[in-house]
This record gives C-alpha cells, sequence and structure tokens, in this order.
C-alpha cells in the first residue's frame, strides 16, 4: 500500500473472493451493507477503504473491525475521491483474491446477491465478457422493500455498469484499465468504464438475479451545495464527452454506456442491448 494507507486486520486464509467497499462518514450505512453481506458458495473478505471520514465515525468503524474477522480496514488521511478511491482499493484487493466486487456504502444485499452474480459468470455462455455487476433496485425506480426481499424482480433495460456489485478481475485492469480519476464523482466514472469495456473488444453482463437495495445516495447526501454538485456533474459530462469524442447536446441517447446482457443466474439472455 502507499505510505499514506493505514491497513488493519489480516487477510482471510480461505477467501477466493474481495468484496471492496469505500467510505466517508456514514458509518451506520456501511454496518447496514456489510451486516447485510452473505455467501453460500464463496469465502467473502471484506476490504473498507475509509476516506478520512470524520473522528466518530472512524473510531465506530474500528470497533466494528474488531467484531469482525473478515473485515480490513484502509485508512486514507484524505478523501481521495471515489475514482481514486477504486483505484487504491482494487489494488489492494486483487492482491487477495481473483474476484474483487466494488460497492459502495449505501445499499444492502440479498442473501444470494453474490452466488447469483458470480454463478452467472462462471456459467459462461458467451465469449468476450470481462465483467458482470448486480441490478440495482430502490424506491425511486418504482421498487418496494417487500419486492427486493421476496424476490419479485422485474427485467430492467438500459442500466450502466456500475459499482453496486461490479466484478473486477487482473484480466479486466488490462484489457480496460483503471477508473479514470478526472471523471468522479457522480456516474460518469462508471459511465466512462462501460464504454471501454465495449472499446475494448468486450461485453458485460448485468445479472437479473442478482439484486441490491440502494438505501441512500452518498454523493446527493454530502454536505455539498446542490448548485455545486451540479456543477460537477456538467463537468465531468464535458470531460466524458470530450475524451469519447460525443455529441454533448445527444450525450443521454447514447446507447454504449447500457449495459450488453441481462442474464439470469444460469448465464441465459433475457434482455439484449449492444451498442
Amino acid at each position: 500500500m502507499g505510505k499514506n494507507i493505514e491497513v488493519i486486520g489480516k487477510p482471510l486464509d480461505s477467501a477466493n473472493i474481495v468484496l471492496a467497499v469505500l467510505q466517508y462518514g456514514h458509518f451506520l450505512w456501511t454496518k447496514s451493507m456489510l451486516d447485510s453481506v452473505k455467501s453460500r458458495d464463496w469465502e467473502v473478505q471484506l476490504v473498507l477503504l475509509d476516506q478520512g471520514s470524520p473522528e466518530e465515525d472512524w473510531n465506530k468503524t474500528t470497533e466494528y473491525q474488531k467484531t469482525r474477522e473478515d473485515l480490513i480496514l484502509l485508512r486514507s488521511q484524505e478523501n481521495l475521491g471515489i475514482p481514486k478511491g477504486w483505484n487504491t482499493i482494487i489494488k489492494y484487493s486483487l492482491g487477495l483474491c481473483p474476484y474483487v466486487l466494488v460497492a459502495p456504502n449505501d445499499i444492502v444485499y440479498r442473501p444470494d446477491t453474490i452466488d447469483n452474480l458470480m454463478a452467472a459468470w462462471e456459467s459462461k455462455q458467451f465469449e468476450n465478457i470481462i465483467t458482470a455487476s448486480s441490478i440495482w433496485m430502490g424506491e425511486k425506480r418504482n421498487n418496494t422493500l417487500t419486492e427486493f426481499w421476496e424476490g419479485k424482480f422485474k427485467p430492467t433495460r438500459g442500466w450502466t455498469w456500475t459499482g453496486f456489485n461490479g466484478l473486477i478481475t487482473k484480466e479486466f485492469i488490462e484489457k480496460v484499465g483503471w477508473y479514470d480519476e478526472d471523471l468522479g464523482p457522480w456516474w460518469w466514472d462508471d459511465t466512462d468504464m462501460l464504454l471501454r469495456i465495449f472499446k475494448s473488444g468486450h461485453l458485460s453482463i448485468a445479472v437479473h438475479d442478482s439484486r441490491v437495495w440502494l438505501t441512500n445516495h452518498s454523493t446527493k447526501q454530502e454536505s455539498i451545495d446542490k448548485r455545486e454538485l451540479s456543477e460537477i456533474y456538467q463537468r465531468n459530462m464535458r470531460r466524458f464527452a470530450k475524451k469519447h469524442n460525443l455529441d454533448l447536446g445527444k450525450i443521454h441517447q447514447q446507447k454504449q454506456w447500457q449495459y450488453h446482457y441481462a442474464v439470469d443466474k444460469d448465464g441465459r439472455v433475457i434482455l439484449k442491448e449492444r451498442p
């Protein structure tokens, strides 16, 4: 790790997948999220990168870590930002396990979220698939929490590959690359990643049976002026459009950043969205 990153905890001997989580404040969100992580088929190593949270949140996080032998804490004294935070934790996590799932601290998992995602990934139904991700649900998408827990899922069309339980491997980094640290926070860093997946000659799958529930929205709920947040979004959109030579006026009509296939846990195609 970098000289400014503190590491607390030891890796599990038998872990075969890492769940990598970013945190800036909101410890109670983090606890709810980590408490929800379950897997029948995989030994999950939890790795949390704290990005200079207020002392109260950090102290609660370290106390919580003492109760979880599967949790490693990384501590940065400064907020690295979302893309740089992802790059930092992914680099560390790939040194532990061949598979890394990236996730924010404002979601919760179903007991089968990880197992269904990885079952679809391992089904190998397609050529050139280089990553998979879960599909998020939330009240703003006309879902109810009851539907989430009962597994009443509707096919979901046209959502970007995101850090909502997205799969990263060494091959992914070699062929697609790291997060672009000039494009975060808020959406365009993830969107850029999906477009680069396509440009690299590969595809992504969104696993219909692998769902997470968005409990909050960490970017929108930070103590930041709404006008400033809008300016950040517009700035990153302009950078994204320039980087990929896209018409800024039609940028939301593009299909390149939709996931390419929606599949069930057995890898069977439910929806197809190829740009």
